[in-house]
């Protein structure tokens, strides 16, 4: 099971998603079309290990006509 959980700069929680993973490389994707622009930081737990990874959302108008935003490589 892996778990991300995705807060603001200020310690409020924007997205909590939880993922079965299967055994071997694993791909995910997540939707951050919905945030604000701002600083965050992804708490990402996988068993007893917890990373914790800081990622800036741009203001649609100054990041392009992306479709989506994606997250890089988390872990």
């Amino acid at each position: 099971m892996l778990t991300i959980d995705l807060l603001d700069s200020l310690g409020r929680p924007f997205k909590h998603e939880k993922f079965h993973l299967s055994e071997g490389e694993n791909e995910i994707c997540l939707s951050l079309s919905r945030l604000p622009s701002g600083d965050y930081n992804a708490w990402i737990s996988i068993g007893d290990k917890t990373a914790i990874r800081s990622l800036h959302i741009q203001n649609r108008k100054t990041a392009g006509n992306f479709l989506m935003r994606w997250i890089g490589q988390l872990l």
